[in-house]
């Protein structure tokens, strides 16, 4: 091969390098085949439908090894325990942000404003 063909599959390489790198990293969930947000990696939407968190015991969940950070889970024993839980990314330690002694205001008919009340 001489240094021509060398530079063509270099710059061929590149082309898809790139192509393929800008191409791939965000994902649309729809039924109307919108693309995504180019700020998001994951972009649901849906008017009808929601989005299903994985459920699980406590058990379960504390038997999750060093979860990682914003690990989300929806715990669905242990009566006012139960909830939705997210991982500090700080060994096995859990947060629960959402569950039976959580207040609720809806707002404009498509947003959901939640508190957690403090006890």
């Amino acid at each position: 091969m001489n240094s021509k063909e060398i530079n063509i599959i270099i710059l061929a390489v590149l082309f898809c390098f790139f192509t393929l790198n800008s191409a791939l990293p965000q994902v649309a969930i729809n039924t109307d085949g919108a693309q995504p947000n180019t700020k998001s990696i994951l972009d649901v939407a849906s008017t009808s439908l929601g989005v299903l968190l994985p459920r699980m015991t406590e058990a379960q969940r504390t038997a999750i090894t060093s979860p990682p950070q914003g690990l989300l889970v929806f715990q669905i024993d242990g009566g006012a325990n139960a909830g939705l839980y997210y991982a500090t990314g700080t060994g096995n330690n859990w947060t629960l942000i959402f569950h039976s002694n959580t207040t609720a205001i809806t707002g404009n008919g498509s947003v959901v404003v939640c508190f957690q009340k403090f006890v």
